[in-house]
């Protein structure tokens, strides 16, 4: 069964809307912009740790679990490495509810 819905809204009302939609377009392209230029930037599990202040060992178990992957892993000496742009978007705290959701 289809539904229509119908808004009312006032000039001021839509153009507030179109404001905040733009704005929000704005900031998601000015983050990937930025993003970019950590493309080619590698970084280990220690800065991982250091910029998310999370333990070491937090982001080895969540590679072990599924929950972060890294770029490469270094055979010489078994090191992880990670795209810096990629880093920079995860969320530890959505990371931890995911596993413990994982683990019920």
């Amino acid at each position: 069964m289809e539904r229509t819905v119908v808004y009312q809204m006032t000039p001021d009302d839509l153009r507030e809307f179109v404001d905040r939609e733009l704005a929000q377009k704005n900031m998601n392209t000015m983050r990937d912009e930025l993003l970019k230029r950590y493309d080619n930037v590698f970084i280990g599990v220690d800065e991982v740790s250091a910029i998310h202040q999370v333990s070491g060992q937090t982001v080895r178990n969540y590679i072990k679990d599924g929950l972060i992957i890294p770029e490469l892993r270094a055979v010489e000496n078994g090191k992880y490495k990670f795209r810096l742009s990629y880093v920079l978007t995860l969320d530890f705290k959505e990371l931890k509810k995911e596993l413990k959701e994982r683990n019920y």
